[in-house]
């Protein structure tokens, strides 16, 4: 029809949404930000995601073979399912800074990656089987979902990666009428018990069972070697298992240096940096109740140790070592939404806001705020509650 999307700022009529406040707000502060923000990259932990853009490219492909519309099916079933991005998703809610590596155009840095994690099909070319192995047997590890393949992209027999791996693939047992299938862990203390439409089932030569299928104890997962590195593969449905997935990353030597102290998960905490080190810390609240938490990074506390409370479906940009000519923001659990040569003005987000600048200019006293002076370092208490009223103004002279 003529009316646009229930969430637009401005309805048709004219009148500002419950949206436009926020986006207002986000727009300030990104443009306020913006000559940092353009320099910045994620950083990322020592783990990728392996993306295989053949396995997305089937929406065209010759309809009179049998044995591509096979692979079509497939690879539709395994990309529809949770199986290819349960794993990545709690990745993100367990703060694991993690990028994409595209293995099959381009080759697997070593030096940068020691966990790599694959959504897998029952095809796979020879070549993205031969990098996963290379890659396993020089010390990187392996976490891979989805079936292993056994064909090459091209429908031929192909299994370099299931032999490296000590396996040999069985069958691939489905959801039927009067058949319910179910999936168990052999470690009970990781899990229990769940439903699975579908279960790939193997025979270990060299491996150690990890999950079986309930009815007839077929392995659908396990942990492997190969040369100098380690697998582990998840070869059926899984659910949010969070202390799953976290325990055998940690296993594979995937290292999250960034973590939050609130034992509820609908956070996410990424950071950029640039070649400065200048960096923000970016919060995002998903859940819609507010949560407290303490933010650690590499076993340390940040923001002197303050906990936070991240307020309902909100999301916070907090500057760290962040430079204005001869001002350095050295932390801040306060968003910046406009600077001037002798001012900064800051979004208050908590009951009582710290931030940390060290300068050789005069910080002009406010009743806003207290000052504790250390040297060049002023420690700056908010006398404000950002709920009431969200703006400081910092001066100086």
């Amino acid at each position: 029809g003529e009316r646009h999307g229930f969430a637009a700022p401005i309805n048709p009529e004219g009148e500002l949404s419950y949206t436009f406040p926020r986006m207002k707000r986000s727009i300030k502060t990104i443009m306020a930000n913006s000559e940092k923000l353009a320099t910045m990259e994620e950083e990322h932990d020592n783990i990728a995601y392996g993306f295989i853009p053949d396995y997305f490219m089937t929406e065209s492909y010759y309809p009179q073979s049998e044995k591509m519309k096979e692979i079509i099916r497939n690879l539709e079933a395994n990309r529809s399912s949770t199986t290819w991005n349960i794993i990545s998703k709690l990745m993100i809610l367990l703060n694991y800074r993690f990028g994409a590596i595209d293995i099959q155009n381009k080759p697997i840095n070593h030096g940068e990656v020691k966990v790599l994690v694959v959504a897998s099909a029952r095809y796979m070319s020879k070549e993205n089987q031969e990098k996963l192995v290379d890659f396993t047997s020089n010390s990187g590890n392996l976490l891979i979902s989805g079936e292993i393949p056994i064909y090459d992209m091209e429908g031929n027999p192909c299994t370099i990666l299931a032999d490296a791996l000590g396996v040999k693939v069985l069958d691939t047992l489905y959801n039927k009428h009067k058949f319910f299938m179910s999936i168990y862990p052999v470690d009970k203390s990781i899990g229990a018990e769940i439903r699975s439409y579908y279960a790939q089932t193997f025979e270990l030569i060299n491996a150690e069972p990890l999950y079986r299928v309930k009815f007839n104890d077929a392995v659908c997962g396990f942990m492997s070697e190969i040369n100098k590195g380690k697998a582990v593969v998840f070869a059926s449905e899984l659910n949010a298992n969070f202390k799953l997935i976290q325990s055998t990353l940690e296993k594979l030597g995937a290292k999250r240096s960034i973590y939050h102290t609130n034992k509820y998960h609908g956070l996410f905490i990424t950071t950029t940096k640039n070649n400065d080190n200048e960096r923000y810390i970016h919060i995002l609240n998903l859940d819609g109740f507010d949560k407290e938490l303490q933010i650690y990074e590499n076993e340390k506390a940040l923001f002197s140790g303050k906990t936070l409370n991240i307020q309902s479906k909100d999301a916070l940009m907090l500057p760290v070592n962040i430079r204005f000519a001869d001002v350095l923001i050295n932390y801040a659990t306060a968003e910046i939404i406009n600077k001037t040569d002798n001012s900064i003005e800051f979004r208050l987000t908590q009951e009582e806001d710290i931030l940390s600048i060290t300068t050789n200019k005069e910080i002009i006293q406010s009743d806003d705020y207290n000052i504790i002076k250390r040297d060049n370092e002023y420690i700056i208490t908010s006398n404000k509650n950002a709920k009431i009223d969200d703006n400081l103004i910092i001066r100086f002279k």
